[in-house]
């Protein structure tokens, strides 16, 4: 499915032109709840993640940063701005997978809830889990959102949201031949990030960071589109 009309004209300036990260983690993400919009704050955990991130990707000079209005996002975006002198535009189609009802639950909560959708989601199925959206569709309107930001500015472009939608997102992204990945996009880890050149390509530091908040890459890839997995059970 193409998102837009007409690419960009390839970007060939040295380093990253998007960092797509995900935000430090929550007390749900520690407890595995399934959040979705639901909206709890970082923990004490999620913080230094959010400064580590910061740290890596200051150097690397944004110029924009776009950010889901869910507070655990919005929070891991402002260290960022703060650490680049930026202000952080928050647009709300970056926020995670609406899970409905399955939103405050583990996995035995939904399992008990919800046992057909969980048995359906568990096996690969998309489902909109608790009457909320499928991971396609959460995945479709942030891949929009990027997009939409990316033609606004020349620079490096950093995008802070969430595990699910963000996995999703890079997925469309490279079915329409925006990043080039190889196989699937990774579940970023809370605090991670991946970043990519401007011709679509990941981007690799010469010398790459080491300990927690590392980036995190999808391996460089051919042209073809990736072939359909089975669902991820990283669900917080």
């Amino acid at each position: 499915m193409s998102l837009t009309g007409a690419k960009t004209p390839v970007d060939q300036t040295p380093g990253p032109r998007l960092v797509l990260a995900r935000h430090g983690r929550t007390a749900w993400n520690a407890e595995g709840r399934f959040q979705g919009h639901a909206d709890p704050p970082l923990d004490s955990t999620g913080r230094q993640q959010a400064r580590r991130l910061a740290a890596r990707v200051a150097p690397f000079g944004p110029s924009l940063v776009i950010s889901s209005d869910l507070q655990r996002a919005r929070s891991t975006a402002e260290d960022v701005a703060e650490a680049t002198g930026l202000e952080v535009e928050l647009d709300p189609d970056l926020r995670e997978v609406f899970l409905g009802g399955w939103e405050g639950l583990d996995r035995a909560g939904a399992s008990a809830n919800f046992p057909v959708e969980y048995r359906a989601w568990s096996t690969g199925q998309p489902v909109r889990r608790g009457g909320g959206e499928t991971e396609d569709e959460a995945g479709r309107r942030a891949a929009s959102a990027i997009l939409r930001a990316m033609g606004g500015q020349p620079g490096l472009l950093v995008v802070v949201s969430h595990g699910l939608v963000l996995k999703s997102a890079m997925n469309f992204l490279a079915r329409d031949g925006w990043l080039r990945i190889d196989g699937h996009a990774a579940h970023l880890g809370n605090g991670d990030f991946a970043a990519f050149s401007g011709n679509g390509d990941p981007w690799i530091s010469p010398k790459p960071p080491r300990g927690p908040g590392t980036i995190k890459l999808p391996r460089i890839a051919g042209r073809h589109p990736p072939s359909p997995e089975p669902r991820s059970t990283n669900a917080t």
